[in-house]
């Protein structure tokens, strides 16, 4: 048995409350795709991390749209699978050859999967050190969602000093961190959304539009995460000169489309953008940047880190670990169930539920617990419906 984070197969956790004595470590787990109830709780031995690693107790872990979408089976994922790609927690053990990164150290890290456990592996090279005194649910925020949007928006597209861009679903995790991030460099951000969430664009700047072919005029560049035929779309909304950049492929999930479609889909707009005029098409995915260059990964981490602790970035966080004297989640959140937008945050912050009909019950599944649950099973299957990012830690989750 590979009791390594996503590799675990130990009988399901049902019932009484899995065991977190140390040694142990708690994961949701998911044997095959399929909808949200197919995440159950397991649990097994904590791993050794190997060289190059360190193993973190999970304080706050992400529950991404590309999560849902591997767990679903369009994106491609190894299973047994436990979601995961980004956790804020405490180094308890580094593997051999780790510099920079000490025993004890709180720390924000790219993980890609695993997440979703009370303690999970990750590389020394893709953490980064944080700052004790910021929760860790707007620290996660940053790991995967802010530092996607600033190196797609710095890394991959030319936006000139002035200009303008297009984000689709600009009310979700990476959508809302780009839409941010562009606003603090004095850019103009167009933003589409759906009807129920286009007021909250408003609130915070953006030109809320109801799809790519709305936008005014051509945008400098526009971030697509639906992908698929919303490509052509995107690119029709874009300069010329200007650049698409394709990260997702939400679109794909939504429809049901297959894991084939999806990939074929961005070839075809791909492959039209360079035998046709008009804007360029790239794709980008942070676990490729993450592998191809890790030390921009944490150049791009820390001075986002440093923007959040001076008060530039205010990310758009959802909480189902209320804090103290606080029984419901954040004014940011939104309404519970689905539609919830930004980054929703479930913390490791005492007795929790699963998105399982297997655990029917509240089950406690960290042993750092400190604070009530909020949000039942169902407000979670509802919830990972949601495209919206999450930090996963208390809902349903662990």
């Amino acid at each position: 048995m590979d009791a390594r984070a996503g590799r675990i197969t130990e009988t399901p956790s049902e019932g009484p409350a899995p065991d977190t004595s140390p040694g142990m470590v708690v994961r949701a787990v998911a044997d095959a795709p399929g909808p949200p109830e197919a995440l159950t709780l397991r649990r097994g031995p904590v791993a050794v991390p190997r060289a190059g690693e360190v193993l973190i107790v999970v304080e706050a872990a992400g529950v991404a749209s590309g999560d849902v979408q591997a767990r679903q089976g369009t994106l491609p994922a190894r299973f047994p699978y436990t979601p995961g790609y980004d956790v804020v927690g405490r180094v308890s053990a580094v593997g051999r050859g780790v510099t920079g990164i000490r025993i004890g150290q709180r720390v924000a890290a790219y993980t890609g999967i695993g997440g979703n456990a009370s303690a999970t592996i990750a590389k020394a090279v893709l953490c980064v050190p944080v700052p004790d005194d910021i929760p860790a649910e707007r620290l996660c925020a940053l790991a995967l969602n802010y530092t996607t949007a600033w190196q797609m928006l710095h890394r991959v597209a030319s936006v000139p000093a002035g200009g303008s861009i297009l984000v689709l679903g600009a009310a979700g995790g990476v959508g809302s961190a780009l839409a941010e991030l562009a606003q603090a460099e004095g850019l103009t951000v167009y933003g589409t959304a759906s009807p129920a969430r286009r007021p909250l664009l408003t609130d915070r700047g953006l030109q809320a539009l109801s799809d790519a072919g709305a936008v005014p005029a051509p945008v400098d560049a526009t971030f697509d995460g639906i992908g698929g035929a919303s490509l052509a779309a995107s690119r029709r909304a874009t300069k010329r000169s200007g650049t698409v950049v394709s990260y997702g492929v939400s679109g794909a999930a939504s429809s049901g489309a297959s894991k084939a479609q999806a990939i074929g889909g961005l070839m075809v707009a791909m492959a039209r953008s360079r035998l046709t005029r008009g804007a360029r098409v790239t794709f980008y995915a942070i676990s490729r940047t993450t592998a191809k260059d890790p030390g921009a990964f944490r150049t791009d981490l820390t001075h986002l880190v440093d923007l959040l602790r001076d008060g530039v970035l205010d990310p758009l966080v959802t909480s189902d670990a209320p804090g103290p004297g606080r029984r419901s989640p954040p004014p940011t959140a939104g309404p519970p169930g689905r539609g919830q937008a930004g980054a929703p945050a479930l913390t490791a912050a005492g007795d929790a539920s699963i998105t399982s009909r297997a655990q029917q019950s509240v089950t406690r599944v960290m042993t750092r617990a400190s604070r009530p649950t909020s949000g039942s099973p169902r407000d979670c299957r509802d919830r990972e419906r949601s495209p919206a990012r999450r930090v996963w830690g208390t809902c349903g989750p662990v």
